[in-house]
């Protein structure tokens, strides 16, 4: 709207004086009288939205050496701007000014003007206010508009909070919620329900999710549409996964407690004079693995120890454990070897018989000695899982037995039908009772358990391992919960083994 040219009243006069006063009249260069010069202060307003209306004022001053003409003032601009009081004076002495006040009323759309002001300043002859003021309307401001999330390990999570903060004057109604993102791995989680509207100053919040599956990076925008009538607000985030990686080198032996299970009736008395003579070669093969072991004989009823635990320290440990194959109780009845096992477990409890006969972190190696089958009241695998409770963990028990082959059986011994079940279950080893008595360092390979020991939580996908530099890709698993890679298939003695793997850890 354009005002038009001010009424500019011009006034003049004489002042006064009485006769004997004296008149002082100042003297002018005429030659070089000066020029006029206007300041407009300030150039620019703006004003915020309001239910009231809102005024501010602006100078006009002349700051040169000579009289300055006003000329004209006029607004032009959006109908929310007024000039408002008289019509400043149509000369301004220099050195002198005049103050103008300027109404602004709110409305649905932003405002903006211009005040121009002609005067006769040679060099700026026309001077502009500009003028602005917010619109009584909602005003969506979203924070954090631009965020980018920690780096991740593949597999772990992290969440962040969008504010949508209606700033503005009148109620913000938001209608639709849209989320882009390149490779799926940052979502909107979790939302407000929509249509929603909120009043001035208040606020609602988005929360964006950051899952990677995988190495890399991924950018996401949110899109919020509303009736905000300044334009579409968006919010962008961004993430990126990379693995940790640890390379270790080397196995270790898990610790073993041998337990030989001995069927002392009198038919098993060659068996154990045969193995008496052959405990030498048991320790021998025990100590040439690089086994820490202990060894105990169990042939009683009460499932209490015969002889044990022996050890490489224990003087003359084959001896010892001869004399415990021949310690002979006469009231026995020791055919049920599994439940036997069983019992002297659970009584290696600290104030028991057997206190010291298995160690916390060892294998449990449980060698059963009969000349018949399975006996007992319950099957053979019953016993098995009873034992792996006890261990805690499948790779703390091995169950071997020397007993007739199965299913045939040999001379002066029946097969060892459900022994041999227990030892297909636990990896060990079945020798024949009757001629593989001399090969007792066998069951000091099958007391081999090696195994690695995680510093941190692996993730499965990335576990590589190599076996004297040939990549296996079986024989092995991952103990998550105790963060153990476990042989299966036991690496020889000596050969050089590597594991390689990707951190899992969401701290």
């Amino acid at each position: 709207m354009k005002l038009g040219l001010l009424a500019l009243g011009v006034w003049a006069g004489l002042a006064g004086c009485r006769r004997d006063e004296g008149v002082v009249f100042p003297v002018f260069d005429t030659a070089n009288p000066g020029d006029p010069e206007v300041w407009i202060s300030p150039n620019r307003m703006s004003f915020e939205a309001s239910t009231d209306s809102q005024y501010q004022t602006f100078s006009i001053t002349n700051v040169g050496d000579a009289p300055l003409a006003i000329l004209e003032l006029t607004l032009e601009g959006d109908t929310g701007f007024a000039l408002l009081g008289d019509a400043p004076p149509s000369k301004l002495a220099p050195g002198t000014g005049t103050e103008m006040v300027v109404e602004y009323t709110s409305g649905e759309a932003w405002s903006t003007a211009s005040i121009w002001l002609q005067t006769d300043d040679p060099l700026n002859p026309i001077e502009q206010l500009f003028l602005e003021g917010l619109p009584l309307a909602p005003a969506l401001w979203i924070t954090e508009s631009v965020f980018e999330f920690a780096e991740l390990t593949p597999g772990c999570e992290l969440e962040n909070n969008l504010v949508l903060y209606n700033q503005g004057k009148a109620d913000l109604e938001i209608w639709n919620l849209q989320y882009s993102t390149d490779n799926q791995w940052l979502r909107i989680s979790q939302a407000p329900e929509l249509p929603l509207v909120l009043s001035p100053m208040e606020a609602t919040t988005v929360t964006v999710s950051f899952a990677p599956e995988g190495e890399g990076e991924d950018a996401g925008t949110l899109l919020v549409f509303s009736n905000d009538p300044e334009a579409l607000a968006t919010a962008t985030q961004s993430g990126s996964a990379a693995w940790e990686w640890v390379h270790l080198e080397g196995f270790e032996l898990l610790p073993v407690d041998l337990v030989l299970a001995l069927d002392q009736s009198s038919s098993m008395m060659p068996t154990i004079n045969t193995l008496k003579h052959n405990t030498d070669a048991l320790v021998g093969a025990l100590n040439k693995a690089g086994l820490d072991w202990k060894a105990s004989i169990v042939a009683r009823d009460s499932a209490c120890h015969n002889a044990g635990p022996i050890g490489p320290t224990t003087h003359d440990p084959s001896g010892t454990l001869g004399v415990g194959m021949s310690d002979d109780d006469s009231l026995h009845y020791t055919d049920q070897l599994l439940a036997m096992l069983h019992t002297a477990v659970l009584r290696a409890d600290e104030g028991d018989c057997n206190e010291g006969m298995v160690r916390e972190d060892s294998v449990l190696h449980g060698v059963v000695i009969s000349d018949q089958a399975h006996q007992g009241p319950e099957d053979a695998l019953y016993y098995v899982e009873e034992l792996r409770e006890l261990m805690s963990a499948d790779e703390r028990l091995v169950i071997s037995a020397i007993a007739g082959d199965v299913p045939a059986g040999c001379t002066g011994a029946d097969p060892g039908t459900g022994l041999d079940e227990a030892v297909d279950a636990t990896d060990g080893a079945f020798l024949s009772i009757c001629n593989e008595l001399h090969q007792l360092s066998r069951l000091a390979d099958a007391s081999r358990r090696a195994v690695v020991r995680l510093p941190s939580p692996a993730d499965p996908a990335t576990l590589s391992v190599r076996v004297d530099g040939v990549g296996w890709t079986d024989g092995w698993r991952l103990d998550p919960i105790n963060d153990v890679l476990i042989f299966e298939t036991q690496p020889d003695p000596g050969l050089a083994v590597e594991v390689d793997y990707g951190v899992l850890s969401c701290d």
